[in-house]
């Protein structure tokens, strides 16, 4: 359907014509750093003084969805490669740390990394299988490997690169001071950056402020 969703300093606008034109559809005043959109088409909207907002028709209208979260600022959000199976939802806030839903966003659940300043998750391809998910912290990754109950920290400097087979899965962490080509890149950080994408040749940015 050619749409797009951009959240802003200024709330959030839509496209339906590949970016060519934009349209306001709510949450003025809302600085917005996070802004995902479900396989059943509800928008998530992570604020930065007034956490969650929800719209099941295309931003027509928007509730909130804060149900659980001790911290209203939103820095980052992922959904599950899984969704559609599991609906869950990934965000990190300022000062309280991980946060999960299993109810596509309608209540959290808070799931460590207190005290740290999270600007990027990432979710594993294939966390119907190995339940792992990262966080991009200012003192380097952090893994969970059961679905964000326990995290280890993993290194400031990482790239995580993966093998995948009909009958297995397997990954492995590499130091790398670049971004040259692997088979998969799941996430690659420094102090600054965090890199996601299921494509090498893909690779998206995600840029801490200064």
């Amino acid at each position: 359907d050619h749409t797009i969703y951009a959240g802003t300093e200024d709330g959030v606008y839509k496209s339906t014509d590949k970016g060519e034109t934009w349209e306001y559809i709510g949450l003025s005043w809302n600085l917005l750093y996070a802004l995902q959109v479900t396989p059943d088409n509800i928008i998530l909207a992570g604020t930065t003084k007034n956490g969650v907002f929800r719209s099941f028709d295309g931003g027509n209208t928007w509730s909130p969805a804060n149900d659980g979260l001790q911290d209203l600022i939103v820095e980052a959000m992922r959904i599950s490669s899984d969704y559609e199976n599991d609906h869950t939802v990934f965000l990190s806030t300022r000062g309280s740390g991980i946060y999960k839903s299993t109810d596509s966003g309608a209540s959290w659940q808070h799931c460590g990394l207190e005290n740290k300043f999270i600007q990027g998750i990432a979710v594993s391809p294939c966390y119907n299988i190995d339940r792992t998910v990262f966080a991009a912290t200012w003192d380097g990754i952090y893994r969970s490997t059961d679905g964000g109950a326990n995290w280890e920290l993993i290194s400031s400097i990482i790239r995580y690169e993966e093998q995948l087979h009909p009958l297995f899965y397997d990954g492995t962490w590499t130091y790398y001071y670049n971004n040259a080509l692997s088979t998969s890149v799941l996430a690659y950080s420094t102090t600054y950056l965090l890199y996601t994408s299921p494509s090498p040749r893909n690779l998206s940015t995600s840029r801490m402020p200064s």
